[in-house]
């Protein structure tokens, strides 16, 4: 019960926090890297993530899709068992900034634009 409240407040302080400013969805597609993990890199295209680390033999590669929340926060979705479910929320999206909020945990998750 108490991690439903918790999450329950979690989604509603993300769609607040998004709400305060417009976000350009199409921004979204291009190669990021973590600015707390350098060996980290998110790809975003049309419908495909892309993601790589140290330690990783082969790049991950998902189907994603964009969706609203509340306050017009938008949510990145993956399929499982043939379902989407929200996965990470978008709480900044600038031509040279990504910030990520991975729900299950709620930690934040900040990339820079590479090339």
């Amino acid at each position: 019960m108490k991690k439903n409240i918790l999450l329950g407040i979690l989604f509603l302080s993300f769609g607040i926090c998004s709400a305060q400013k417009e976000i350009n969805v199409k921004l979204l597609e291009g190669k990021w890297q973590s600015l707390d993990d350098k060996t980290n890199f998110l790809i975003f295209t049309k419908g495909l993530r892309k993601e790589i680390a140290e330690g990783m033999d082969n790049w991950d590669i998902e189907k994603y899709s964009l969706s609203k929340g509340p306050a017009n926060s938008i949510y990145i979705n993956q399929s499982i068992d043939n379902k989407n479910v929200s996965i990470w929320g978008i709480d900044l999206l600038e031509s040279k900034k990504l910030t990520l909020v991975y729900l299950s945990r709620g930690n934040f998750l900040r990339y820079k634009r590479v090339k």
